[in-house]
């Protein structure tokens, strides 16, 4: 992400919590709007209605009867004031029960309209009394004093509850401001954290850009020096190669001279042995004869070695020539072409191998060499075993293998097999040039293949080779 980018989300950060943070207290602030306004209309107003109609009874009317049983007020003027203490209890009432009531008032507005109704009709009674009765009142209400205050004592106390209901609503309100204030403060000062930090890091990325330009400025310059650096190497590099090429091309060529024109000189000294040989036999001088032999036998090793050395040099001039090769039945056709003795001694067991895409002439080669070398490692082997199969490796997918239970080699000079000459066992124990794995390795390497090979002393040996999309279809040997 580039140093641009982060400015511009930081910016819009920055929008983005101001936005929310004003957002969210213009949400509380209206919240809190309406808890006044229902504090003020649904809690305070009723407040005083509750209050009026309690005073117009405890007020109002007890104490004009009061008064008027001790001679203070005659008969109109009694009149006159329990009706205006009733206009006010109907009027204030109709009006409180007009606002909003909680579940718990409506209950107790319940309770009070019936308690009404009874003090109502006393107060009727008392008010047909008065307009019954002339001045003087005095002493004539003692009717009147214990049982009209009995009657309206339970609507007084139903009010005070109202009223002590309407504090606690009025209570919870303030707290619910409380904490909506706190909260809106919180979020005001984390917010101002927050922005301080927002900035801070705005600062820190310009003062990183300022770095960055600064810097790139050498980056451009070093780029320009690593370029033409660069191409002076790959120049350099181009031309070592060629001239390396050109080496391993004279050398492959020099390779397929010599061991072309050794061969000449071979085939002469071999047949001056053979026929030093007839002549010693005439003779029949034993020694001489032995050394002869063992002149012949050197002569035949040289010209095999040659022989190997041409066939490996002639691999890196042939052109591949692939093609659908069936490896069950080229190696069953191989097997079965073996001396008779090497099969009468050996059992040999095929599994199922796959149909890859080679040159079918190397690869005969390299199944061939393996076979041999499997069949000269059983050669000390009581119950010689070969099998050549098909397997899942773990690490190269499917993988041929030919396997055998010989001598085995100890599996730390593995890597040694298949370089050009190299050998695990001496002469006399197992003949051959130390040719055949090279060759090998190298028409697996030719195909774009891999080959390997496991073992351990006296429990056998397993060469593995694998070759490009071998993961398709096989079928029984």
């Amino acid at each position: 992400m580039s140093l641009r980018t982060r400015l511009m989300l930081l910016a819009l950060l920055l929008a983005l919590a101001f936005a929310a943070v004003i957002g969210f207290a213009q949400y509380n602030l209206t919240a809190i709007r309406a808890i006044v306004a229902s504090i003020y209309d649904d809690r305070v107003v009723p407040l005083s209605q509750l209050k009026a109609v309690s005073d117009a009874y405890a007020v109002k009317i007890i104490d004009t009867v009061n008064k008027a049983q001790n001679g203070l007020l005659d008969q109109p003027s009694a009149l006159a004031s329990i009706d205006q203490a009733r206009h006010i209890i109907d009027e204030q009432w109709q009006a409180y029960l007009h606002t909003y009531l909680t579940a718990e008032e409506s209950q107790l507005v319940a309770q009070a309209s019936q308690q009404f109704v009874v003090a109502d009709r006393a107060v009727i009674q008392l008010q047909q009394f008065l307009q019954q009765t002339q001045s003087p009142l005095a002493g004539k209400l003692t009717a009147f004093d214990g049982s009209l205050y009995q009657q309206i004592d339970p609507v007084t106390t139903t009010l005070a509850k109202l009223i002590n209901l309407q504090l606690d609503v009025a209570r919870t309100a303030r707290a619910d401001i409380g904490d909506r204030t706190a909260h809106v403060s919180t979020v005001f000062v984390w917010t101002a954290v927050l922005l301080s930090l927002l900035v801070l890091a705005a600062v820190c990325l310009l003062w990183q850009q300022f770095r960055q330009q600064r810097r790139l400025q050498k980056l451009q310059q070093a780029k320009q020096e690593l370029l033409q650096f660069n191409a002076e190497l790959k120049q350099q590099v181009t031309e070592r190669s060629e001239e390396l090429q050109h080496a391993v091309d004279e050398l492959e060529s020099f390779n397929f001279v010599v061991s072309n024109d050794l061969q000449a000189p071979v085939r002469h000294a071999s047949s001056y042995l053979e026929l030093l040989r007839d002549e010693i036999s005439e003779v029949g001088h034993r020694d001489w004869l032995e050394l002869v032999n063992r002149a012949t036998r050197a002569m035949d090793r040289m010209s095999q070695m040659i022989g190997d050395m041409l066939a490996l040099s002639r691999l890196g001039r042939d052109v591949l020539q692939p093609g659908p090769v069936d490896l069950g039945v080229m190696v069953s056709e191989m097997v079965a072409q073996l001396p008779v003795a090497t099969r009468q001694r050996c059992q040999f067991e095929l599994g199922t191998l796959p149909t890859v895409f080679a040159d079918r002439a190397l690869l005969r080669q390299v199944i061939q060499n393996l076979l041999d070398n499997a069949v000269k490692s059983c050669a000390n082997t009581s119950a010689p075993l070969i099998c050549v199969t098909t397997v899942q490796h773990p690490k190269y997918q499917t993988a041929v293998v030919v396997r055998d239970n010989g001598v085995g080699f100890d599996p730390a000079y593995s890597r040694h097999l298949f370089r050009l000459f190299q050998r695990l066992h001496r002469q006399d124990e197992f003949p051959g040039a130390g040719v055949g794995l090279a060759l090998c390795a190298k028409i697996i390497h030719l195909h774009g293949g891999r080959i390997w090979a496991e073992a351990s002393p006296g429990h056998g040996a397993s060469f593995y080779f694998s070759l490009p999309d071998m993961n398709g279809a096989v079928r029984a040997a």
